[in-house]
């Protein structure tokens, strides 16, 4: 802090200038008379000139301190402003210590400031304005402050959010620097009047004589600076003056020769509860407690006057009610500008309101450990770097370590050999990318057993740089569940053992039926008997070869139909048109599936197989008769949206079906067949024209398994 001292001196006294003297008793009294009257005139132009700068310097005070008082306000609002938003969102009374002194300051402000715009025309609407927008933002505030001491914050923050008290602040800030402009155009103005009357007087005084001029104009000088000094000083005394006025800390001034203290501001009175009146001129030990003597244990107030800045050094002062209160001393030696030591310019802060911060902090990180260390789950923490400075009591209670042994990345040789790489990696990569953490392991206990543990974390992030800012982690133990998927595993592993022989011996057994269906074939003599064996032994070998393909894909429980229908439609024409007559078009449109989304149950995957191979056998047979040519089209697609399931079409450009041609009732097998099959399917079997208006045309739509769980529910 510095200090501007004005210093006042006696006016001094001398002779006669010494050519005035010699110059009479040279007799030569005409041009001394002339000169003297010449003299008085320009003193005279000097008086009047004097005066008129006296009434601007008188005016330029005024519109400065109009100016400094309405920076002053400002500096008030945004102080009120903190308080009422450090009450708002904590709703402690402490906080609203610089809304209260603010609001103890602000009436006279205004007063004095509407004052002053009042002398001065063209300030005296931007004056008038702070004068009715101050007291308006600070009842906003007060509103809020109200409302939230009723305990209704969300009504406080919803007058907030209204933006009436941020255009307050803005219309304050507008009007504020429409007044600064008005000063400094003011200046301007002064300073070009100045310039063109020391123009003119200087012209008027050249005309006058030379001589006196000079003196006249060295005068005039000198009194100018000397007076634009003072003025200098005057306003950087008086914006000193305010700011320690202002302001909520406790600043204090103290003599150097005995320790007096000199200047005491209200932040002083407020803290210490003395007013100016009674500390003034008395000693600095006032405040001091005798086993703290100087000001602290280091002596504060003697190492400021030695030339060593004291910056908030903690110590204990006294009030006036003889209470020890914590503060923080901040003190610098005063020095005029001869370099003699004045005194000791100190601050002096409460540290209280930061010592109960501190305690609530502590308190609430104690809370905190007392409820990670209460929840049965191991939880850690890290550095944004991954290094961990933190693990709950169960931790160690699980693994028997100590913090020494499992500080920074001391928990890595905790995790079974076989799995420290990997934990580890993947751990570096999620430190390195952000991306959540997540890897089992096996975690060594206490009792030197190895257990499986589940190890997750989340980074925490800043919410405005989003930059990774902590990370949390648990683990969790998973022994048992562990086991239970192993267990689970090898009894799948059996399972699919045991498919895998049921669906051998099946296809061994149907192997077996098809050979006696043979060989009783090739012993019948009737045409029909033999006919129909034959197309019993071609159902069961479609069977067959539906078995020997899950045996073969291990899948055991389901197939991939379209794969095992286009094998089948293509060795089916093989054997029943070997010229090749007819041409197979295959189409699986199902695009959104693939993989096991392709496969379709055995117990849909049989009858839609049987189904087809009829459909393809009679396509073959009846629709291109006299050795006629054609398309065979079969086609594996999705249900329609609605319908789930999926849908088996199989279409010619043949001769088509005679007219109500209704399958459930057709003669021929292979018909009933289909129709039987299909409503072990509860699908729905669809007859029509081909695409192209020739032809035959057969969809059997087959409806989700939900579909057939609600037909099932509501059979009685």
């Amino acid at each position: 802090m510095s200090l501007i001292l004005r210093g006042s001196g006696k006016a001094s006294t001398g002779s006669t200038p010494g050519f005035l003297a010699n110059g009479a008793s040279r007799g030569v009294i005409g041009p001394l008379t002339a000169a003297l009257l010449l003299l008085v005139l320009a003193l005279a132009a000097v008086s009047f000139g004097l005066a008129t700068f006296e009434a601007e310097r008188g005016r330029t005070t005024r519109i400065n301190a109009a100016k400094d008082q309405t920076d002053v306000l400002l500096s008030d609002l945004r102080d009120a402003e903190t308080g009422q938003r450090g009450f708002l969102l904590t709703g402690r009374e402490s906080y609203l210590q610089p809304y209260d002194d603010a609001l103890r300051e602000l009436d006279g402000r205004i007063a004095e400031l509407i004052r002053l715009g009042e002398a001065e025309p063209t300030l005296a609407r931007p004056t008038t304005e702070l004068g009715r927008l101050i007291p308006a933002k600070l009842d906003e505030l007060a509103r809020t402050i109200a409302l939230r001491r009723e305990g209704n914050a969300d009504a406080a923050l919803a007058l907030v959010e209204t933006d009436r008290g941020k255009s307050l602040m803005d219309a304050i800030r507008t009007e504020a620097g429409a007044l600064r402009a008005a000063v400094t155009s003011l200046h301007e103005g002064r300073n070009a009047a100045t310039q063109r009357w020391v123009w003119s007087i200087s012209a008027a005084a050249l005309v006058l004589v030379s001589g006196v001029l000079a003196l006249a104009v060295w005068l005039r000088h000198f009194r100018r600076r000397a007076l634009d000094a003072r003025v200098l000083a005057e306003m950087a005394n008086a914006r000193l003056a305010a700011i320690v006025t202002s302001t909520s800390d406790a600043i204090i001034s103290i003599a150097a020769d005995d320790g007096r203290i000199l200047t005491w501001n209200s932040g002083a009175e407020a803290l210490f509860g003395y007013a100016a009146s009674e500390v003034t001129d008395r000693s600095v030990s006032l405040l001091v407690p005798l086993d703290v003597p100087d000001g602290g244990s280091t002596g504060v107030i003697r190492l400021a006057l030695e030339g060593t800045r004291v910056h908030e050094h903690e110590t204990v002062w006294l009030t006036k009610q003889g209470h020890r209160i914590p503060v923080t001393v901040t003190a610098a030696r005063m020095q005029a500008s001869d370099s003699g030591v004045i005194g000791v310019s100190a601050i002096i802060r409460d540290l209280r309101p930061r010592q109960e911060a501190q305690a609530a902090l502590v308190r609430s990180e104690a809370m905190l450990r007392i409820a990670l260390d209460t929840i049965p789950q191991m939880v850690w923490s890290t550095h944004p770097d991954g290094y961990h400075d933190f693990y709950n009591k169960r931790w160690y209670e699980f693994t028997g370590a100590t913090p020494e042994q499992t500080e920074g990345e001391g928990w890595n040789p905790q995790f079974h050999p076989e799995d420290q790489g990997r934990a580890l990696d993947r751990w570096r990569h999620s430190l390195a990318t952000g991306e959540p953490y997540e890897v089992e392991y096996r975690l060594r206990a206490a009792d030197g057993t190895y257990r499986w543990t589940l190890g997750r974390a989340l980074p925490v992030r800043d919410p405005v740089t989003r930059e990774v800012t902590r990370w949390y982690g648990t683990c969790t133990e998973i022994d048992d569940l562990v086991a239970t998927r192993l267990a689970l595993g090898e009894a799948l592993e059996v399972k699919e053992a045991l498919l895998a022989e049921v669906n051998h011996r099946v296809k061994n057994s149907l192997q077996l039926v098809s050979s006696l269906l043979s060989l009783q074939t090739n012993k019948a003599r009737d045409p029909d008997l033999r006919t129909a064996l034959g197309e019993a032994r071609a159902r069961i070998g479609v069977v067959a070869r539906l078995h020997q393909r899950l045996y073969q894909g291990g899948t055991h429980g389901s197939v991939d139909l379209a794969s095992f229908l286009r094998e089948m439609c293509t060795d089916t024409l093989a054997a029943l048109d070997p010229e090749e007559r007819v041409r197979l078009d295959f189409d699986e449109a199902r695009p959104d599936e693939s993989g096991d989304g392709r496969l379709t149950s055995i117990d849909q995957a049989v009858p839609l197989a049987l189904i087809g191979s009829e459909l393809v056998t009679n396509a073959v047979k009846y629709a291109f008769p006299d050795s006629g040519e054609g398309v065979l089209r079969v086609r594996v697609r999705n249900a329609h949206a609605g319908e789930g399931g999926l849908a088996l079409e199989v279409e010619d450009d043949g001769i088509g079906l005679p007219e109500s041609f209704d399958p459930s009732r057709s003669a021929g097998v292979g018909m009933r067949v289909v129709s039987t099959l299909a409503r072990q399917l509860r699908a729905r079997l669809v007859v029509g024209r081909g695409s192209s208006g020739r032809g035959a045309s057969f969809s059997v739509i087959v409806p989700g398994r939900q579909v057939q769980e609600g037909g099932k529910n509501g059979e009685h």
